[in-house]
């Protein structure tokens, strides 16, 4: 039934939401991150690795050189 979907579809949401949050850095001794803080740290965080990437490839090519 719809109430059991709905439960099921949090549960879910919940569960990815608890392991994107476990996988970013640790913050601050003590405070949960709710829901839009685990969205904010997490877009962050993989513009911040995205950006890494790119200057050790660009750095790894320029020494291939």
């Amino acid at each position: 039934n719809a109430k059991t979907w709905e439960r099921d579809r949090r549960n879910r949401m919940n569960s990815y939401f608890k392991t994107l949050g476990d996988l970013l850095p640790p913050q601050q001794e003590g405070r949960k991150r709710n829901k839009v803080d685990i969205l904010i740290h997490a877009t962050k965080y993989i513009k911040d690795l995205t950006s890494r990437t790119e200057e050790l490839f660009h750095a790894n090519a320029g020494d291939a050189q």
